[in-house]
């Protein structure tokens, strides 16, 4: 069955001469569609606030299995552009933390 994974996060560039937000958010996105075929990505952000939204469809036997695999997927893409992630929630934190939007089932396309 299918889902749809949508998480809020926060920027923070800890180098003077890091990347912008934007500049940062490209870089994910071409990671997570390209290198590790995440799909229907879609990336909202706010430069003023430094906040953005991920969202992305995810596949699986339940809810909690292809969010945490999509999950694993974007957690892959903000490490490849050296991003750290301390205190990564599980699953479990982030939808009880509100942070996973209500996800949306989709019927599963025949093979």
């Amino acid at each position: 069955m299918g889902y749809r994974l949508e998480a809020d996060f926060a920027f923070h560039s800890t180098t003077p001469e890091g990347l912008t937000l934007n500049e940062f958010l490209d870089r994910v996105d071409i990671h997570l569609v390209d290198k590790l075929h995440g799909e229907d990505v879609t990336i909202v952000s706010d430069a003023k606030s430094s906040l953005f939204t991920v969202s992305m469809t995810a596949d699986g036997e339940s809810e909690a299995e292809a969010f945490n695999a999509s999950l694993v997927k974007l957690r892959t893409a903000f490490h490849a552009e050296d991003a750290s992630t301390p205190e990564w929630p599980t699953w479990t934190e982030y939808k009880n933390a509100g942070l996973i939007k209500k996800s949306e089932s989709r019927e599963p396309v025949p093979a």
